[in-house]
């Protein structure tokens, strides 16, 4: 998979990707809702840090936490009521809310929020009483239980496949009991040996006439019922080398002599003969031959760390002056399993970081383009706010930004803590983008395009104050690879009272995947682009200037836009190329579009 090329240089990030590289803390100051029972392959937990750790046998899980398997990874959880959770490989469930106090009075709460993959579930005594305390959400629907064994997936729309029947959605069998599907648009009740589905939350659920082939029979894990089972370890004994209690053998994800088909192996017939995977992204036709479709899948996520690249430097400022430079983060394209996220919320991934302070002392890091450090970034202390969500021709995106507080940089691998970036009083913007398949961030190379603005972040300067995005437009022409955009803002608060527009025209778009386009006002002019920044209002300064970074999403059906603009000084520093700012105004922001 290659990297993605970055849109601008120095201390700007227009877009970047995520990865999820942690370290192993110790569990503390929160209570312990469910314990492994079984751990093979690759499987790890995301605390309310956004820490990793990896997952092992015995390990304790707390509320909020995620759990995470990779392609080769299974895990069976025992929660603290006796309910059980078999995890599938390529999986990732958050335990959004569990709460059990060892009696069923209506404060017994479960809610998990399955994000990707799938997972089979026999419910304890959360739910057996108060039914409506159990809770799963996906991005399509919510699964309710009527006392059950049931198995719910979710299959992303870059592993559907509609000419075989496998579509896009929350996918829930019932083995024991029963479900009920509720979108926006009805409610689907679900019983033994059926098949519920939605397929958006938009789109009334149904029960499948047929049996899909993602769901096999497979042996039932055994779950204890009662709490006072579920809190005991030595009621069971375990069998040599497994992993497994005979109290509560191994559920269809166990790694040896199961028949339950897994994520990694949605495979189905087409109308020619062929067997298609889905995840794997081959096709193996009659004759034997297995070819690869080219669709490595990927998630992506912009973020806008307020400050120019590559055409400006900014001048030499002392810690005390709020237009000091604080340090910059920057990344790549990651797997869709490397994302850190709470809910819908960015909490941390891997990349670069330049000019932070080092840990155990005052120093920054070097803060030149080539002096980047790889990094795995944390939010810290820094808060999400402005958090929203939606989605684009059926993929999940959402936005945000960490405000405030020291932006955590730790080493690649997530171990050891580098230092910090002073976020005070400043944002991080962010948006992130659902699994999708690497040529999906490839614009479309004929046609045009008008878009409308989905959603955006509040534009903030940085001295914290926030502002509104009073319009933004984006057009494209794929066909002759040209795009133009607008940007105003408005902001009117006692230190900051300005009103900014930013347009952007004739701005060409790479049609090599992950490029994008980027425009700023020192390339106006370039190759008949032309860039244009005004500021009216008493905390603009003499000279104004602006960079918009963007990049096309799922095959063109959605984009998104950072933005930065500057008023104040602008001084030749003699080189061809930079210019130093001065600032007296740095505003900031992310806009994401729909066609």
């Amino acid at each position: 998979m290659s990297a993605m090329r970055l849109f601008c240089r120095k201390y700007f990030l227009a877009w970047c990707c995520i990865s999820a590289i942690g370290f192993i803390p110790v569990l503390a100051d929160a209570a312990a809702v469910g314990r492994f029972q079984f751990v093979a392959g690759s499987v790890s937990v995301i605390d309310n840090q956004g820490k990793q750790r990896a997952a092992q046998k015995g390990a304790e899980i707390a509320e909020g936490e995620t759990l995470s398997t990779a392609e080769n990874g299974t895990a069976q959880v025992r929660m603290i009521d006796g309910g059980i959770i078999a995890l599938r490989p390529d999986t990732q469930l958050k335990i959004s809310a569990y709460r059990y106090q060892g009696k069923e009075d209506g404060s017994e709460n479960a809610l998990f929020s399955l994000i990707r993959g799938g997972l089979r579930a026999i419910t304890g005594a959360v739910g057996k009483t108060n039914k409506e305390n159990y809770k799963i959400k996906t991005a399509s629907a919510t699964i309710g239980i009527r006392g059950t064994d049931h198995e719910a997936v979710v299959v992303l729309p870059s592993q559907a496949n509609p000419s075989n029947g496998l579509q896009a959605g929350t996918y829930d069998k019932v083995n024991v009991g029963a479900t009920s599907l509720t979108t926006n648009a009805g409610v689907a009740y679900v019983g033994p040996n059926q098949v519920g589905f939605a397929a958006t939350l938009n789109q009334a659920p149904v029960v499948l006439p047929t049996m899909p082939n993602i769901f096999r029979a497979a042996p039932a894990p055994t779950a204890k019922q009662t709490p006072s089972a579920a809190k005991s370890d030595t009621q069971s004994t375990t069998t040599a080398d497994s992993g497994v209690t005979n109290a509560e053998s191994a559920p269809a994800v166990s790694t040896t002599g199961s028949t339950e088909p897994t994520l990694n192996n949605l495979t189905g017939v087409n109308s020619s003969g062929s067997s298609l995977n889905t995840l794997n992204q081959t096709v193996t036709t009659t004759g034997g031959s297995t070819i690869s479709i080219g669709m490595t899948l990927v998630r992506a996520a912009g973020t806008s760390s307020e400050w120019f690249g590559g055409e400006y430097i900014y001048s030499t400022a002392t810690s005390t002056d709020p237009n000091a430079f604080r340090g910059a983060v920057d990344g790549g394209v990651q797997l869709p399993n490397q994302v850190i996220e709470q809910g819908n919320a960015l909490v941390g991934f891997s990349g670069k970081a330049a000019g932070f302070t080092s840990s155990g002392s005052s120093a920054t890091s070097p803060i030149a383009p080539d002096g980047f450090t790889p990094a795995a970034i944390r939010i810290g202390t820094a808060v999400n706010q402005d958090v929203s969500s939606s989605s684009v021709a059926g993929v999940p995106v959402s936005w945000g930004r960490w405000v405030g507080g020291n932006i955590a940089v730790y080493s690649a691998d997530g171990s050891t803590l580098l230092g910090k970036i002073d976020n005070t009083s400043r944002s991080l913007h962010w948006v992130t983008i659902g699994s999708v398949p690497s040529n999906f961030l490839q614009p479309p190379l004929t046609g045009t395009a008008s878009y409308t603005v989905l959603g955006s972040t509040n534009p903030t300067d940085l001295i914290g104050n926030v502002g509104t995005l009073t319009n933004a437009t984006l057009n494209a022409n794929f066909t002759s690879a040209r795009a133009n955009t607008t940007i105003d803002v408005s902001f009117n608060s006692p230190t900051n009272t300005s009103n900014w527009s930013m347009t952007a025209n004739n701005v060409p778009i790479s049609k090599t995947v992950d490029d994008g386009f980027r425009s700023s006002t020192a390339l106006s002019g370039t190759n008949g682009m032309t860039h244009t920044v005004s500021c009216v209002g008493p905390s603009c300064g003499t000279q104004n200037i602006g960079s918009a970074n963007g990049h096309f999403v799922l095959n063109g059906q959605g984009a998104v836009v950072f933005y930065t603009m500057g008023s104040g000084k602008v001084t030749s520093t003699g080189q061809t190329s930079l210019s130093t700012f001065t600032p007296s105004s740095v505003v900031t922001g992310a806009v994401l579009f729909k066609k």
